[in-house]
């Protein structure tokens, strides 16, 4: 959760702003030598915690335009395609220099850039009279409600398109602007792929036990006696397991994306091939001995 114009001081202090579930709350006061004003200002931050417990505080920005707070965070479950994310909840002041406000987010957003280029970048907070069309022309606007009477101050930009939608709630207290709440509409790229069908073994106790019964049973000296040479006893081989596999492993259906991949180490068909990779070095090895063993007959015949 986000707040502007918190109206906060050094002596308020974070324990009687906890909220359940949230804990201390992350804040920038307003600093009245910095930007030359008494009251007023500051922003803040709340974090739920079964949300996200990993927190980085990147940038505390207090100036006559601005008031400024940038946080990263790594939630404990993030789509794979992005490393962080970055919030950065700012406060511009209705007689700001608009031009000094853009450009010190733009400073700051480039930085945070520049920092995790894959990370996404959220900026929100009150804007007043400002926007950032200009300066982060690639970034999106999802505020389309109004937030103070008919009028839309409060906005959020992100830089993912279509990534929320928002909904005007009511105020809280005695202030004059209305409480925002996005509503997510991004989806992950993996939920963005086209559904393709395909066929996956399906491995058990049973299946392994009935596949090792038929190689136990196999006689491998028929491979060895029809092939001429290691490279086709390896391919011979190799055709013979896999025709095992499909004829004893039974198998479903199943979609991209089904988590049914293991680690290669540990799935039944690594095994499998080093057993086949075993028989052939043992043959080679073998044939090697035996053709040892003949020419040391044929250099002592009484051997």
């Amino acid at each position: 959760m986000a707040f502007t114009e918190t109206w906060l001081k050094d002596s308020d202090p974070d324990c009687s702003l906890e909220l359940k579930g949230f804990g201390s709350p992350i804040r920038l006061d307003r600093d009245p030598g910095a930007t030359q004003k008494s009251q007023g200002g500051g922003v803040c931050l709340y974090i739920n915690q079964k949300w996200c417990k990993n927190v980085t505080v990147r940038r505390q920005v207090c100036l006559p335009d601005i008031e400024l707070l940038s946080v990263s965070l790594r939630p404990f479950y993030l789509p794979r395609e992005f490393p962080q994310i970055n919030v950065t909840v700012v406060y511009i002041h209705p007689k700001a220099n608009p031009k000094n406000a853009t450009d010190t987010i733009s400073n700051v957003i480039h930085s945070l850039q520049s920092l995790s280029p894959e990370a996404p970048n959220i900026v929100l907070g009150d804007f007043n009279r400002c926007d950032l069309k200009k300066t982060l022309s690639s970034f999106y606007q999802y505020v389309n409600c109004p937030t103070r009477f008919n009028k839309t101050l409060d906005l959020c930009y992100g830089s993912i398109k279509g990534a929320y939608t928002s909904v005007a709630g009511p105020a809280l207290g005695s202030s004059d602007h209305n409480t925002v709440y996005l509503l997510p509409l991004y989806k992950t790229v993996l939920r963005r792929e086209k559904v393709r069908k395909h066929r996956i073994k399906v491995w058990s106790d049973d299946a392994s036990l009935a596949l090792q019964g038929c190689f136990d049973c196999t006689d491998w000296s028929v491979f060895i006696e029809s092939c001429r040479d290691i490279n086709e006893l390896t391919d011979v081989v190799c055709s013979y397991i896999s025709f095992c596999r499909d004829m004893i492993i039974p198998s479903k259906s199943a979609r991209t994306g089904d988590t049914h991949g293991l680690a290669v180490c540990h799935h039944p068909c690594f095994f499998i091939y080093t057993r086949c990779f075993c028989v052939c070095v043992c043959v080679c090895v073998c044939t090697k001995i035996t053709e040892l063993f003949s020419e040391l007959r044929a250099e002592v015949p009484l051997f």
